[in-house]
């Protein structure tokens, strides 16, 4: 049985070398090799801080493939490797080792958890390493990556938040990179009620953003 995108059945994979070429229902062509069991789609992981007695949280690219063959070993085919807050340091070195598993495409990319995240909903990171979002401090993580880095949680709330967000939006190259800017500069012209429009029209359920 193939998962196919609008339901499950019976049907067939073609594959060249490692690359499949062709898929379709019903019946497998004349000659094709009959198998039973299930395929399906690989899984994409967009969360995930290691895994096989391995973390993402590493100054080494081995250590981190332990964890990416853990992950591929059970299905999964494209991996975001998460960090969680640290030293501006640690940070650097920690995404300089993954930059390369990235541009080799054993990564999808990297994933910045912290350290710009608010108290409140900290979860397990340490508190005394959650800061505001310095401009220098974000340019040099974007610049260590040079593109690797993917995805960023940051807590908008947070003093000059707003204007990194628009920073990250226009080096990662967002078609809404300029709005961005122009919301970074709200909270210097203008009162908080209407930020938090701004970011509710925006960043909402059914915000610009999240329409695309």
């Amino acid at each position: 049985r193939v998962v196919f995108p609008e339901g499950i059945g019976p049907g067939w994979v073609e594959v060249s070398g490692e690359r499949i070429v062709a898929v379709g229902t019903g019946p497998a062509p004349d000659g094709a090799q009959v198998q039973t069991g299930w395929i399906s789609p690989g899984l994409v992981d967009i969360h995930c801080h290691g895994g096989g007695g391995a973390s993402f949280v590493t100054e080494d690219p081995e250590v981190a493939r332990t964890a990416l063959a853990a992950h591929r070993a059970r299905g999964v085919t494209s991996m975001v490797a998460s960090l969680v807050t640290g030293t501006l340091p640690d940070l650097t070195a920690q995404v300089l080792a993954l930059k390369g598993l990235v541009a080799s495409g054993e990564l999808a990319g990297i994933h910045l958890e912290g350290p710009w995240l608010a108290p409140r909903y900290k979860g397990a990171h340490p508190e005394p390493l959650l800061r505001d979002p310095a401009r220098a401090e974000v340019e040099a993580l974007l610049d260590a990556g040079e593109g690797s880095i993917r995805m960023v949680t940051i807590a908008p709330e947070r003093p000059a938040a707003i204007a990194a967000i628009a920073l990250m939006a226009e080096r990662g190259k967002q078609r809404h990179g300029k709005l961005l800017n122009v919301l970074a500069l709200l909270p210097i012209i203008t009162p908080p009620f209407v930020v938090g429009l701004g970011l509710i029209l925006l960043f909402g359920r059914a915000g610009l953003a999240n329409q695309f």
